[in-house]
Order: structure tokens, then C-alpha cells, then sequence
């Protein structure tokens, strides 16, 4: 049986089916699959945590439907809204840009800080509001690339550029709008499922709800885990389907991953 959607806000709507055109159908029906075998083990443990049995019986029911609809892992290459793996680097590549944006911003900050000018007061309030706004951006690529057009716009300031010119501010500056730009077209870049558009938004907004349900479960089951000491509970929840392991590299950069969170660690973009 369809889900029935009709309660659905617009907005909340369109925000999930932004989020779905993120992943192919088989990534999320993937991930509901081993979400749901880890609720039923540990669904009792992380109820009180944030996550619900009527959350379960939702993800159950957005399961069936992509089941019915004939969608399973062979379909990986064939149905996607968008290429995920465009989406994952392009979120990596922005974390990183911001990582070493802010780096280079607070040294800026650090320095006028020092100094007895009232002038540059304006200048310090900015830089400390833009840091403020720019600390996370979850799994969402239209915010991270919000907070890389904040950080641009201080790194441009006349003051940070004079200041920052021995810290790296031009590489930063050029950094940034690489990544704004690859998260811009990584958001634009559709591979088209097959079907109707009517279809595909369905599909779309399946994925984006399934997406949201089981980041949900595997926050309850972080803290969760924290609480009763068990790192086993948080790792039955890891969004490996959404996020595969990505090979290992001779050296990591902190915050690279875009919102998939290992058991001890966040956004990732889980």
C-alpha cells in the first residue's frame, strides 16, 4: 500500500525531496533495511533517546513502498537523482575549504584582537559573527555553501586581506570558491530515474523521508550509547549504506566527511 503523504507540509515536502535527490533509491532502501534489523535488536534500548516505535513503523512502510516499486542495490548506477558520490566529495571538499577558511579567519581575529584600535572594531564583530554562523552545516550542501559565501565575503575584507596576506588568506579565498562552486554544480547535476516526474519526486521525497529517519535513529543511538556505556549500540546505527568507507588515506583532514559520523565522532553527515 502507498504511503499517504497529503499531511505533509509544503516546505517540509520540499526539503525532503531535496534531501532524496541526494542518494539513489538503492542507497536509502539499503539503509532502511539495516536500520530497521538494528531497531529490531536494539529499538527498545534507543526509544527513550528520540526515536519511536511510530517512527519505526514509518520507516517500515517507506521500506515496502521502495520494495514494491522494484527498486534493490542492482540499481545503484541506474537510479539516482543525483550522483552521490558527486555529493560526498563535494561536501568533503567544501568541509575542507571551511576547516581552512576559519583557520586562517581566526588568526586574522586573534591578531586584531591584540591590537588598540577602536577602528577595527567593526571588523572584529564581523569576523566573530561570521565564525559564530560557520561552525557546522550538517549534511546539507546548501548551507555548507552558505556559510563558504560568509566566510568569502570576510576573507575579502580589506582588513583581513591586509592583515592575513603572510596566512594564507588568498590561498583560502581561492579554496573557498572552488568548493562553492563544486557544491553549486554537484546541486545541479541530475541523473534522471526512470518514469514519470510524478514518480520520480515520489521517489525522491521516499528517500529524503527514509534519509531523515534514519539519521534520526542514529542520534538516539549515539546518545543512547553514551549513556549506557555501549559503543556496539551506536555502531549497529552507522549509516554505512548512505556513506560507504571511504579507502584510507596515508593522512586525514579533521571535518572531511560530510555528514556521516563514525561511533565516536560527528557530521559526518549523518
Amino acid at each position: 500500500m502507498a504511503n499517504d503523504f497529503s499531511n505533509l507540509s509544503p516546505q517540509a515536502r520540499a526539503d525532503f525531496i531535496r534531501i532524496g535527490r541526494r542518494f539513489g533509491s538503492s542507497e536509502t532502501l539499503a539503509q532502511a533495511i539495516a536500520t530497521l534489523q538494528a531497531l529490531d535488536v536494539h529499538g527498545a534500548a534507543i526509544a527513550p533517546f528520540g526515536f519511536s516505535e511510530a517512527d519505526k513503523k514509518q520507516l517500515v512502510l517507506l521500506r515496502d513502498e521502495l520494495e514494491a516499486a522494484g527498486v534493490d542495490r542492482s540499481l545503484a548506477e541506474v537510479a539516482k537523482a543525483t550522483t552521490s558520490q558527486a555529493y560526498l566529495e563535494s561536501m568533503r571538499g567544501g568541509k575542507q575549504a571551511r576547516l581552512l577558511a576559519r583557520s586562517v579567519v581566526e588568526s586574522v581575529e586573534r591578531d586584531l584582537h591584540q591590537r588598540n584600535d577602536s577602528a577595527i572594531e567593526p571588523v572584529l564583530s564581523e569576523i566573530r559573527t561570521v565564525l559564530g554562523k560557520t561552525q557546522s552545516a550538517g549534511a546539507d550542501d546548501q548551507a555548507l555553501a552558505r556559510q563558504l559565501e560568509l566566510l568569502a565575503e570576510v576573507l575579502r575584507n580589506p582588513v583581513v586581506m591586509k592583515v592575513g596576506a603572510d596566512r594564507g588568506v588568498r590561498h583560502a579565498i581561492e579554496e573557498v570558491a572552488s568548493a562553492i562552486d563544486q557544491l553549486r554544480s554537484a546541486a545541479h547535476s541530475r541523473v534522471t530515474k526512470r518514469g514519470t516526474p510524478e514518480e520520480t519526486e515520489r521517489l525522491d521525497l521516499i528517500d529524503g523521508l527514509i534519509v531523515s529517519l534514519v539519521r534520526s535513529a542514529r542520534k538516539a543511538a549515539r546518545v543512547a550509547a553514551v549513556r549506557h556505556g555501549s559503543p556496539a549500540l551506536a555502531k549497529a546505527f552507522e549509516l554505512s549504506k548512505l556513506y560507504p568507507p571511504r579507502p584510507k588515506r596515508a593522512a586525514t583532514t579533521p571535518n572531511d566527511a560530510p555528514d556521516a559520523p563514525t561511533s565516536t565522532s560527528t557530521p559526518n553527515c549523518q
